[in-house]
């Protein structure tokens, strides 16, 4: 008889215990496909939102390059109320320019092509003031390619004024890190290729790649664990068939195939959790709006892989599992004499974090941040590598000073087998970390803080003197404050005075400050200074605040989601966990309920078993978290972390919350456990 009709047949007959463990092991991987899924997604949806915008800060053509100039390009900014409006400004070269995307036509002279959100501005209060500093008039659309989100106020405006910046006068560097409003060079530029999307680009694409493997390094170790989960159950029936004859490469075929139809039906579930699971993520706004729900998709290829490696992994840690029933039918039920967890699982903490640390270094003088990121990934293993010998020492200590019998029974599982009492566990010790990670990562400001949005200063970009400023201002009937500001003057010097000196200070033109009375005439200002100014332009304090505002409540909101995903996945992983326990132990506990213990007494020792460990690995792994990512708040460069009380109070609050899920998950095995002992001979 082959390996697979005898799986079939052991899966088949196995009633209501071997679906059970079908389903648990099948839920394990599905929560762990599934989130996989939607990280990769995220990622894809940053990489489409980058193609279709990169081409806005424009290229110069090289001169002798094989495209020659078709137009002269300037990437510049306005500002409406709280609303940024990102503007490219063309002049063709000539006829036969191709067509940036989402435009159907080149913009003549003074004629805007606005996208949907722009245009609802445009046709909201302060539209009128607005389009002046655009153009003259809209004459067309930009369709959904040529926009990062359906939220992004853009426009392509057509400018003949428009003359190339000098060779000399162009900035080494991206024009985008003089300000949020530093408009670029105009430059030459032989085709739609762009710069790219900038520093705030890259930093939206680390910061997701953080949480990628904050979220999938732990469903990578959680997938394996599922696959554990039965394996006691599975070797007691692999062991029968030792016993009967079959051989130890029989004996692992069937167990891969029993493995693997668990395996395939949670990949199958996992991709139907992630597809629905878009819906939610494509309504989280990023970086200034949500994604489109086909941003999200990922291509089959990579699905493909994701399905191969949840099931490679889920074959190894099930085989891995029986290896005492492949060397001898009877190592099922061998004594296997002191479990107690080498030291080295510490040592190895220890060096992984050394590795960290140095990672860390090295990336804050500007080493590549995805080493930063595989030295996380390889912290958040080091848990699980360690997290055994924790719960041995819990166990060691609780039976010295313990003499309740619940917990002297909690205490005996915990030091018998230290793998197996962490392993329901470990979802939540990792949702622990994220948790410590992301306190101080969503804890931390920028040194610029933000400024009241209905605040009425304007500080006007140096150029114009004050006599012309005052005189506009009346003119367009703006009552305001108008005097010279040379506090930028005056910081450049002090700079340069402590050795930092970055600008020469004779350098630096005076800043104009307009106080406007009304609050109301702020708009009016902004145009009547406008030909003065463009194409730069005058700006509040909120205004200046307004990228740094953006990323930080996008990285709290960001903070936030993984949070919610890590809940989800330990929530599943640890009632999964508890119930497959249950079933594990399913001799012992039916050994206990003809000895006269009650179960309900059971249950107590089960709570007990799974809340002690949780509570001091919990506390270690957050203050893991947190050191982890002071080391990558550090070396990202000058911040600021702020001792608010959310944050003083967040660590007990992680492990007050993973004690109580670790117990809840406890309590949800109840209807097992029942099962269990209400037929304590049915596993002799």
């Amino acid at each position: 008889m082959s390996a697979v009709t005898i799986a079939g047949r052991l899966l088949a007959g196995g009633g209501r215990r071997s679906a059970l463990d079908l389903g648990l092991s099948a839920a394990g991987v599905a929560v762990s496909v599934a989130i996989t899924l939607l990280v990769l997604g995220g990622l894809h949806g940053l990489d489409a939102r980058n193609t279709r915008t990169d081409w806005r800060s424009p290229l110069v053509s090289e001169p002798g390059s094989v495209r020659d100039p078709v137009a002269l390009q300037q990437l510049t900014y306005e500002r409406l109320g709280e609303t940024t409006i990102t503007v490219v400004r063309l002049a063709p070269l000539g006829d036969g320019a191709p067509l940036p995307p989402g435009v159907d036509r080149l913009p003549a002279d003074g004629e805007v092509l606005a996208s949907p959100s722009l245009q609802a501005l445009l046709d909201g209060p302060g539209g009128d003031l607005l389009l002046p500093r655009l153009g003259d008039r809209v004459v067309g659309a930009v369709a959904a390619d040529g926009v990062a989100h359906a939220d992004e106020a853009f426009a392509v405006v057509g400018d003949t004024s428009l003359t190339p910046t000098p060779a000399s006068e162009i900035p080494p560097y991206d024009h985008r890190v003089a300000g949020p409003f530093a408009p670029s060079p105009v430059v030459e530029v032989g085709g739609w290729q762009g710069a790219g999307g900038g520093d705030q680009a890259d930093l939206y694409t680390q910061l997701f790649g953080f949480a990628g493997v904050l979220l999938v390094a732990p469903s990578i170790l959680l997938l394996g664990a599922a696959a554990r989960f039965t394996a006691a159950r599975r070797a007691v029936r692999l062991a029968g068939l030792r016993l009967a004859g079959a051989s130890p490469s029989q004996i692992t075929r069937i167990a891969a195939l029993e493995s693997l139809a668990g395996a395939v039906a949670g990949v199958v579930l996992g991709i139907a959790l992630a597809w629905a699971g878009r819906l939610v993520v494509a309504g989280i706004p990023l970086a200034g709006g949500p994604f489109g729900y086909g941003e999200l998709a990922v291509p089959w290829s990579q699905i493909g892989l994701v399905a191969v490696v949840a099931l490679v992994v889920a074959v190894i840690a099930s085989l891995a599992g029986l290896r005492a029933v492949r060397v001898s039918p009877l190592g099922v039920v061998r004594p296997s004499g002191d479990r107690r967890p080498s030291l080295w699982r510490v040592v190895a903490l220890g060096v992984v974090l050394t590795l960290f640390g140095a990672a860390g270094v090295v990336v804050g003088r500007g080493g590549e941040a995805v080493l930063l990121m595989v030295a996380l990934a390889l912290v958040i293993g080091s848990i699980s590598v360690v997290g055994p010998w924790f719960t041995w020492l819990v166990g060691w200590a609780t039976a010295r000073t313990s003499r309740r019998p619940t917990t002297l029974l909690a205490a005996r599982g915990m030091t018998s087998d230290p793998i197996g009492a962490f392993r329901p566990a470990t979802p939540l010790v990792f949702t622990a970390f994220v948790g410590g990670f992301l306190l101080v990562v969503t804890g931390t400001t920028s040194l610029f803080t933000a400024a009241d949005s209905s605040e009425a200063t304007l500080v006007v970009p140096p150029g114009p003197a004050v006599a012309d400023v005052r005189q506009v201002l009346d003119e367009a009937g703006v009552t305001a404050d108008v005097a010279a500001d040379d506090a930028r003057a005056r910081d450049v010097a002090l700079a340069g005075e402590g050795g930092v000196q970055v600008f020469d200070p004779s350098q630096v033109d005076v800043e104009v400050r307009v106080d406007v009375r009304y609050p109301a005439q702020v708009e009016v200002a902004r145009t009547a200074l406008d030909p003065l100014v463009h194409p730069e332009v005058p700006r509040t304090a909120a205004d200046a605040a307004s990228a740094e505002v953006t990323v930080l409540e996008d990285i709290g909101r960001g903070g936030w989601g993984v949070v919610g995903r890590a809940l989800v996945q330990a929530a599943a992983a640890t009632g999964v966990g508890a119930a497959a326990s249950v079933l594990e132990r399913g001799q012992t506990l039916a050994a206990l309920r003809l000895a006269g213990m009650e179960p309900r007494r059971m249950l107590a020792v089960r709570v007990v078993h799974a809340g002690l460990p949780v509570g001091v690995i919990a506390g270690i792994s957050t203050a893991l978290g947190a050191g982890a990512a002071a080391i990558v708040v550090v070396s990202s460069g000058p911040t600021g972390i702020t001792a608010e009380l959310g944050s003083v109070l967040g660590p007990p609050a992680i492990v007050v919350g993973a004690v109580a899920a670790a117990v809840l998950g406890a309590a949800l095995s109840w209807p097992v456990l029942r099962d269990v002992t209400a037929r304590p001979l049915a596993d002799a």
